[in-house]
């Protein structure tokens, strides 16, 4: 009679726009739970990621309202910052950076030349075939007794095995790519979790930066796998994940420069001595005021910094049958609140005179 999550594409399906949020049999509660979902940057294991031009390139060619739209049921509100809207220090007026594709090639041009797919093609089809002589060479002991004929033969065979390489490697939809002064290829590897949400978001992130022509790798990692192969290690150049900040929204374990190494929650590695002070004050503080300061202060660090790109805060879905009376439910900060009221819910009713 009740279903503790409801997947959004599932959400979608039972409760569409034309029931308003319900459908015939089900009522759908949605609650906006304190986490949030965002892309860190890991800039020891990228070291293109070191340039703040180019994180707030990849920032600025984002449209998180596009991205929300192409997630099934909508499951989440657009965000800027890991201090949530109507948590205690949101600040409204930060400078995060906004929406602009146009901008941000603007911004990769002046580092990074574009690049045609044939010229991105010859120039990877010629490195991996120097690399495959030099290969030869060092390990050839001997001369060969294959005729001219085989020789042409493995010469071919080789160079198409090379082309269905790089071939395979491009996508379709990428018209053109970007290279540095020393004709190093900008490329990025998004890591994330084998859920429908994570893979369907890399994806569309993906998609936008291959737009403004960043080459784009995904991993997808097992739930079972995220901690002992890329969380504990910081295997990862950016990660797409999500964190909980619990009731109490204070950034020190996901933010402070202590929290780096792991188990702690700094996924960006983002080590700033005036942010950890702000952060330490806030802590420090009995007064609400002067953490509210502190964390906007804060936040104009991230804003300027970009150690990550905050995408949207999810939605908790709840569905129950209709036969269910009694159900108010107002703010949640974990699932298992959703049963807080469960003391006041009925489904027996009989007629009864009013007195």
């Amino acid at each position: 009679m009740a279903i503790s999550f409801l997947p959004y594409d599932l959400a979608n399906k039972i409760s569409g726009p034309r029931q308003g949020g319900a459908s015939k049999n089900f009522q759908l509660h949605k609650f906006k739970l304190p986490q949030y979902t965002a892309l860190f940057f890991n800039q020891d294991a990228a070291p293109a990621l070191k340039d703040s031009e180019l994180r707030l390139a990849l920032n600025l060619s984002i449209d998180k309202n596009q991205l929300l739209a192409q997630m099934p049921g909508s499951g989440g509100e657009a965000i800027s910052s890991p201090i949530l809207p109507d948590d205690l220090g949101y600040d409204p007026e930060a400078p995060f950076p906004a929406f602009d594709a146009n901008k941000a090639g603007q911004i990769l041009d002046k580092n990074w030349k574009q690049v045609q797919p044939e010229d991105y093609f010859k120039s990877q089809y010629d490195a991996i075939l120097k690399t495959r002589q030099q290969q030869t060479t060092a390990t050839s002991t001997k001369q060969t007794s294959s005729t001219p004929e085989e020789l042409a033969g493995e010469k071919a065979a080789v160079e198409k095995e090379i082309s269905d390489t790089v071939r395979q490697g491009m996508d379709a939809e990428q018209s053109f790519y970007r290279k540095n002064k020393n004709n190093e290829i900008l490329e990025i590897t998004i890591t994330t979790v084998d859920t429908p949400e994570y893979q369907q978001v890399a994806e569309a992130v993906a998609k936008m930066w291959r737009a403004v022509g960043v080459k784009i790798k995904t991993q997808i990692v097992g739930g079972s796998q995220i901690n002992k192969e890329v969380l504990r290690d910081r295997a990862y150049q950016v990660l797409l994940y999500g964190e909980i900040v619990g009731g109490d929204p204070d950034p020190y374990p996901f933010w402070h420069s202590s929290q780096i190494n792991y188990p702690g929650l700094n996924l960006s590695l983002f080590a700033h001595r005036a942010a950890d002070k702000l952060l330490e004050d806030a802590r420090a503080t009995t007064t609400e005021s002067k953490r509210i300061e502190s964390y906007k202060k804060f936040q104009e660090i991230l804003a300027k910094e970009i150690p990550a790109i905050f995408l949207y805060t999810s939605t908790y879905n709840f569905l129950t049958s209709k036969e269910i009376k009694g159900v108010v439910l107002n703010q949640i900060f974990s699932p298992a609140e959703r049963l807080n009221g469960l003391n006041n819910w009925y489904i027996k009713t009989k007629r009864q005179w009013r007195r």
